[in-house]
C-alpha cells in the first residue's frame, strides 16, 4: 500500500474520530434540537460498523486503516453519551417489557459485529478476547438505551400528572459534584426512584415535600417519568 493511500486512510481516520467526538459533546451539553441528535447518537455507530464491512479486506487488526481507535472510539463515545442522556433525560418506572426487545437487538448487533470483524479478530489471544468481550458489553449498555430513548421519544400520549413524596437527599461528589432526590414511587408501582435535580431545585426541595412528575405510558408500554418543572 503506497504512502499517498496511507496518508488519505489517516485522514479518514481521524475525521470520522473528530466527527464523533462532536456528536458527542453536542449530545452531551446542547442535545438540541432533542430528537435530531439522539437519532444521531443511535444510527452513527451502526452505520460506522457497517461501514467496516464495505472496504474490501483493507480491515486489519492494529494496522494503520482501521485500529482500536477507529474500531471503538468512533463507537464508545456516541453508545456512551447515548446511555447518558437515557438516564439524565428520564427515569424508567419499569423495565420488565424492554428486556425482549433489548435482548433482540443485541443479538442483531453482536452478529454484525462478528461477520463485520470476519476473522480477524475472532481469536483466543488476550487482547483480541478483551476486545471482543468490550465490544459486547459496550454493545448491550447502546441496546438498552436505544430501547429506553425509543420507547419516550416515540410515545406521543399524553403525559399524566401524580404526586411523590421525597424521602431523601444526597449530593454525589465523586466526579464532580451532582444532586439527586430519592422519590417515593408507592402509588405507582412499590420502588422508589433517584432522579437528578438542579443545585437550585436541590436546595429548595426538603424531605417529606410533595412534587409533581409527568408520567408517560411509552412506546413499548415501558412507563417512564421525569419531574414537572412547573
Amino acid at each position: 500500500m503506497n504512502r499517498i493511500v496511507l496518508l488519505v486512510l489517516k485522514k479518514q481516520k481521524l475525521i470520522v474520530l473528530a466527527f464523533s467526538f462532536v456528536l458527542c459533546l453536542w449530545g452531551m451539553f446542547y442535545p438540541n434540537p432533542y430528537k435530531n441528535i439522539i437519532w444521531a447518537l443511535i444510527f452513527f455507530p451502526i452505520i460506522r460498523v457497517l461501514l467496516l464491512s464495505f472496504d474490501n479486506g483493507k480491515f486489519q487488526f492494529r494496522n494503520i486503516e482501521y485500529d482500536k481507535e477507529v474500531i471503538h472510539w468512533s463507537i464508545v463515545f456516541p453508545a456512551l453519551t447515548l446511555g447518558l442522556r437515557s438516564v439524565l433525560d428520564f427515569k424508567i418506572i419499569d423495565f420488565s417489557n424492554g428486556y425482549l426487545p433489548a435482548i433482540f437487538l443485541i443479538l442483531i448487533l453482536v452478529v454484525i459485529y462478528l461477520i463485520t470483524i470476519k476473522k480477524e479478530l475472532i481469536s483466543f489471544r488476550k487482547d483480541n478476547a478483551w476486545l471482543n468481550f468490550h465490544a459486547v458489553l459496550l454493545i448491550s449498555v447502546f441496546s438498552f438505551s436505544i430501547v429506553a430513548s425509543i420507547n419516550v421519544m416515540l410515545d406521543h400520549e399524553r403525559l399524566k400528572e401524580s404526586k411523590v413524596i421525597v424521602l431523601k437527599k444526597q449530593i454525589n461528589k465523586v466526579r464532580g459534584t451532582s444532586y439527586s432526590v430519592i422519590l417515593n414511587l408507592n402509588k405507582i408501582n412499590k420502588n422508589s426512584k433517584q432522579i437528578s435535580v438542579s443545585k437550585t431545585r436541590f436546595e429548595q426541595i426538603e424531605i417529606g415535600d410533595t412534587l409533581s412528575i409527568l408520567i408517560g405510558e411509552g412506546k413499548y408500554d415501558i412507563p417512564w417519568f421525569i419531574l414537572n418543572e412547573k
